[in-house]
């Protein structure tokens, strides 16, 4: 107990850290003074926006380096071929809406299938010999019974005559049915042309099926 006592005695007195030196342990842990920075390390650097401890300034070009975009607008260059794509598209544009074959093609064919298919019906429902059909020309097509214009007008129409719209054109056909609706032993084919579109109407043989 004397020898113990004597030794701490003549010492220095016990310090914190378990040496006779006199030491304050610091927050980071060693003797050494060092406030912790917002960083983590020792040493005091603050924290850029573009996440590094240099400061660096990000410019509106998306990068550090200044760059200013000048206010030089447009050159006569660059004017002069937005005119002349403005002008390519509205001559395309013009031409697609005053263009109304398509919609003639369809619509001549459409009333051609239901003209055939009436004459068809009228044939159905009459007593033999007696027959109804449709003539077909370049331009037109008539309803006729026994051969000759039908006394009655095509549905749509004011006569038994129909003119085809918009240049629209036939090949040549003459189609009959007879009172059991058949057409013939061949089918029938009729084309129509408007500009380079062109549609086909086909009537079945025997059947008389308009398609």
């Amino acid at each position: 107990m004397d020898l113990l006592k004597g030794h701490n005695d003549s010492g220095g007195s016990g310090k914190p850290n378990g040496f006779g030196t006199e030491s304050e342990l610091q927050p980071n842990g060693f003797g050494i003074a060092s406030e912790l920075q917002p960083n983590g390390f020792g040493i005091a650097s603050e924290v850029q926006p573009n996440g590094f401890g240099i400061a660096s300034e990000v410019q509106p070009n998306g990068f550090g380096t200044e760059s200013e975009v000048q206010p030089n607008g447009f050159t006569m260059i660059e004017v002069i071929a937005v005119l002349v794509i403005l002008g390519v598209l509205a001559a395309v544009a013009i031409s697609r809406a005053t263009d109304t074959s398509p919609y003639s093609l369809l619509s001549e064919t459409a009333i051609l299938k239901n003209d055939l298919r009436f004459a068809q019906i009228k044939a159905l429902g009459d007593v033999p010999p007696d027959t109804w059909g449709i003539d077909i020309g370049r331009t037109s097509f008539t309803l006729v019974y026994n051969g000759a214009a039908a006394p009655i007008n095509l549905p749509g129409d004011n006569s038994p005559t129909h003119a085809f719209s918009g240049g629209v054109t036939a090949t040549p056909a003459d189609i009959t049915f007879d009172t059991w609706g058949n057409p013939g032993v061949t089918n029938s084919t009729v084309t129509l042309t408007s500009g380079p579109r062109t549609a086909t109407v086909t009537v079945t043989r025997n059947t008389g099926l308009v398609q």
